[in-house]
C-alpha cells in the first residue's frame, strides 16, 4: 500500500498585499532535485500535495504576466540559502507564504542587417554573477520584453530561436558574456531601447555549423484538466556539426515542463515525448521552446482546449 504524502500550502501576494495568480511554485528535495510543483489560484493560494517525508525547499516565480521578482522561501535569493520545510507523511504544512517584490524590465527591438524586424530571437538576461535572471523572445515586429528582473545590472544575449539564420551576440554588439555591456534595471521600471541588429550567419557548407532548423509538435487539441496527455516533438539538426546542450521547455497557463534533450548528431532528428498535465481550464496557448548551446533553436506554438 502506498504511503500518504504530506502537503505544503500558502498564499503569494505582491509586496502591496494583492494576491498573485499564475505564480509557479517549485519544490526541491533535500538533494536539491525538483520533486514537485504547483501554481497559485486567483486568490493567490496554492497547495502542493503528495510530498514524501523530509526537508523541502520552495521557489516562487512568475509564470504569467505579473512582473515580479522570483525568490525562495523565506525571502531568500537562491536554493542554497532557502529555508528548509520539514514534511512528514500525512502532514499539512500551512502558511508557507511569499510577498514578491515588483520587478524591473528590459525591452527593445531586434532587426537584421537590412533593419527588418526579426521574430523568434531568444533574449536571455544574466545577473551580475552570470546566473540566468530572465528570458523572452521577439514578436513578429521584432519587439521583446524581459520582465521580473531584480534591481541591479544585467547582461543580455540575443540568439536565433527560429529560422532567421542570423549570428548571435551580446549587448552591445559584444562577442561574449564577459565583454557584454551591463544594463541597469530598477524595481518597477522599464529600461527600454536595448536593441540589436544581427548579422547574417553565413553559409553553413563545410564550416562545421550545427543548426536546429525544424521542430514539429503532435498531440491532442482537447484534453482534460488534471489528467496527463502525451505530446511528441521532433527536433531536427539540419547542420553539419553536432548540436550540443539541447533543451526543451513547454509553458502556458497552468502548464510547465522542461527537460534536457542532450546532443543531436548532424542531419538527425531527435524525438522527445512530453507528458503534460494542465492545471487550468479553457483555451491554453502552449509554447514549445527548443534551445541549444551552439545550434540556435526553434519555437513552436500550439493551442489546446482544457476541459474540466
Amino acid at each position: 500500500m502506498l504511503g500518504v504524502g504530506g502537503s505544503i500550502s500558502g498564499t503569494v501576494t505582491k509586496s502591496s498585499a494583492l494576491p498573485l495568480e499564475d505564480i509557479c511554485v517549485d519544490v526541491y528535495d533535500s538533494s536539491g532535485s525538483e520533486s514537485s510543483f504547483g501554481y497559485t489560484e486567483p486568490d493567490g493560494s496554492y497547495t502542493i500535495e503528495g510530498l514524501p517525508g523530509g526537508n523541502h525547499r520552495i521557489q516562487f516565480y512568475d509564470c504569467g504576466s505579473n512582473n515580479v521578482v522570483s525568490e525562495y522561501y523565506n525571502n531568500k535569493p537562491d536554493l542554497a540559502s532557502a529555508n528548509r520545510i520539514a514534511v512528514t507523511a500525512g502532514s499539512e504544512i500551512t502558511g508557507i507564504d511569499a510577498a514578491l517584490a515588483p520587478g524591473g524590465s528590459i525591452s527593445g527591438t531586434i532587426t537584421d542587417s537590412s533593419k527588418e524586424p526579426l521574430e523568434d530571437i531568444c533574449v536571455d538576461a544574466y545577473d551580475s554573477s552570470g546566473d540566468d535572471s530572465g528570458s523572452s523572445y521577439t514578436e513578429p515586429d521584432g519587439s521583446y520584453a524581459v520582465e521580473g528582473l531584480a534591481s541591479g545590472k544585467h547582461r543580455i544575449r540575443f540568439y536565433d530561436c527560429g529560422s532567421s539564420n542570423v549570428a548571435g551576440e551580446y549587448y552591445d554588439d559584444k562577442p561574449d558574456l564577459g565583454s557584454a555591456t551591463p544594463v541597469a534595471v530598477a524595481a518597477g521600471s522599464e529600461t527600454g531601447g536595448i536593441n540589436a541588429r544581427l548579422a547574417p550567419r553565413g553559409s553553413q557548407a563545410g564550416r562545421g555549423k550545427a543548426r536546429i532548423k525544424k521542430a514539429k509538435v503532435s498531440g491532442p487539441r482537447k484534453v482534460e484538466m488534471g489528467k496527463a496527455s502525451t505530446y511528441r516533438m521532433k527536433i531536427r539538426n539540419s547542420g553539419n556539426a553536432k548540436a550540443e546542450g539541447v533543451r526543451l521547455r513547454v509553458s502556458g497557463k497552468g502548464v510547465r515542463f522542461k527537460t534536457s534533450v542532450g546532443k543531436i548528431s548532424p542531419g538527425k532528428v531527435r524525438k522527445v515525448r512530453v507528458r503534460l498535465k494542465p492545471k487550468k481550464r479553457g483555451t491554453v496557448r502552449l509554447t514549445f521552446r527548443v534551445t541549444s548551446k551552439n545550434a540556435g533553436g526553434k519555437t513552436v506554438k500550439k493551442k489546446i482546449t482544457v476541459k474540466r
